[in-house]
């Protein structure tokens, strides 16, 4: 038996030797086909990148910045309580009135820096076309609206008014990003204006044309300001540079437009031009008597001011000017020369560290919103301090975080929020400016 399982086992194994060998056929693999997650197009998708924006929330912002933002959120509230509490006695017969009334819109601004500095600010690109057609929508409700002041700019929600031109600064700006961060090489002029610049600007003309709609030319010399910022660190070929001079012209003229068709903004250039000419305030107690305060409050407080809630302007002042447009006035006629100069070193120390942001970015949207947001906050100040001190003819506009007014304290919050957020995403502390355009 032993003898015939070795003699089969001989018998296969020569069998098995005489086939010839087979050659391996290397099959190729087939591709992975990587599956994209179900919600990410939908409200699911859009709530799971909402959850992961908050997985870096623990990463440092800027600290200077953060610091000084801190600083003047609070100064804002006690000088809305100082430059209000002579017209809200006046009128309320409580001093606190206004304050109390900032406090709560401080209170919402606050819920709204919270939510723009953790959440990504890469994810606002995905519903901020939504923002910017319901600012749309709220600037035209304001057109149905009784004038105050002279201008049809805010809403009536309950005991609170909205002033949707503040919000439309804030809007604009992350709108707009999105389109010039879109870097694309044009081969005809025809192209570039179709799809490059015309966009951009029927989006400015529609935010500036309802703001214009509603009086509210202080606004309006704003965005078209900030829209000029944005697109000249956008610029690079010589169609842009073109594109951006004909735009400068178009703002001057429709400027010089927008003045001509109104009596009273015809007067404010007149008191201007002449005190320019001649040192002295044309109508000094009708079209000029503002400007004739404001020149009065600013001088009186010499180089230490009379003291805390010490300014006589309050009194003379129309209504609650004191603590909206005329705030620049009464901070140098309390505190001085010093204080005016503190104040705005306060101001250019926020313009420089969200220039470093801006600056110091990777991304060009980031860029673009952090250069956007201090345009903003700059020539806002800017424009307000110019016109206190008639160096420009008088114009309303609040400055930053010191004025009295809902909208435009709740917008800047969120806007800082944001500011912080794209800070959080580089190292600034040992950075430069570099010169030339953005990167």
């Amino acid at each position: 038996m032993q003898k015939k399982k070795s003699v089969s086992v001989s018998k296969k194994s020569k069998s098995f030797a005489s086939r010839p060998k087979q050659k391996k056929v290397k099959q190729k693999k087939a591709p992975i086909k990587r599956k994209k997650p179900k919600n990410d197009s939908n409200i699911l998708g859009l709530f799971h990148d909402f959850s992961m924006s908050f997985k870096n929330r623990n990463s440092p912002p800027d600290k200077p910045l953060l610091i000084l933002f801190i600083i003047f959120v609070v100064l804002g509230v006690l000088a809305v309580f100082d430059t209000s509490s002579v017209f809200a006695s006046r009128i309320f017969n409580n001093p606190f009135h206004f304050v109390i009334l900032q406090l709560i819109w401080v209170t919402l601004g606050v819920g709204g820096f919270m939510v723009a500095y953790f959440l990504d600010y890469r994810l606002i690109r995905r519903f901020i076309l939504v923002l910017y057609l319901l600012t749309l929508g709220l600037l035209a409700a304001t057109l149905f609206t009784s004038e105050i002041n002279g201008a049809k700019s805010w809403l009536s929600l309950g005991g609170f008014t909205l002033q949707p031109s503040e919000l439309a600064k804030l809007t604009f700006v992350l709108y707009v990003s999105g389109i010039l961060a879109t870097k694309k090489i044009y081969k005809t002029t025809k192209e570039f204006i179709l799809e490059d610049f015309l966009p951009f600007f029927l989006l400015l003309m529609l935010i500036v044309g309802f703001v214009l709609l509603g009086k509210d030319l202080g606004t309006s010399i704003i965005i078209m300001s900030v829209a000029l910022i944005m697109y000249l660190f956008k610029a690079s070929t010589s169609r842009e540079y073109y594109a951006l001079m004909g735009l400068l012209v178009f703002c001057i003229l429709g400027g010089v437009l927008m003045i001509a068709s109104l009596a009273y903004r015809g007067d404010r250039v007149a008191v201007w031009w002449h005190l320019n000419q001649t040192g002295e305030v044309l109508q000094p107690r009708d079209a000029g008597y503002q400007v004739k305060q404001n020149l009065l409050g600013f001088g009186s407080g010499g180089i230490w001011g009379v003291g805390l809630n010490q300014s006589l302007q309050k009194y003379d002042l129309p209504e609650t000017t004191p603590a909206t447009d005329s705030v620049f006035v009464i901070v140098s006629e309390e505190f001085g020369y010093v204080g005016a100069v503190a104040l705005l070193l306060g101001y250019l120390l926020i313009i420089y560290r969200g220039l470093l942001i801006a600056n110091n970015t990777a991304d060009r949207y980031g860029q673009l919103v952090a250069l956007g947001i201090v345009a903003w906050l700059g020539m806002q100040a800017f424009v307000h301090v110019a016109s206190n001190v008639a160096l420009t003819p008088l114009t309303g506009v609040p400055i930053p975080f010191l004025s009295y007014g809902g909208s435009s304290i709740v917008s800047m919050m969120i806007a800082m929020g944001i500011l912080l957020n794209i800070s959080k995403q580089v190292n600034v502390s040992t950075s430069v400016i570099k010169k030339g355009r953005l990167k």
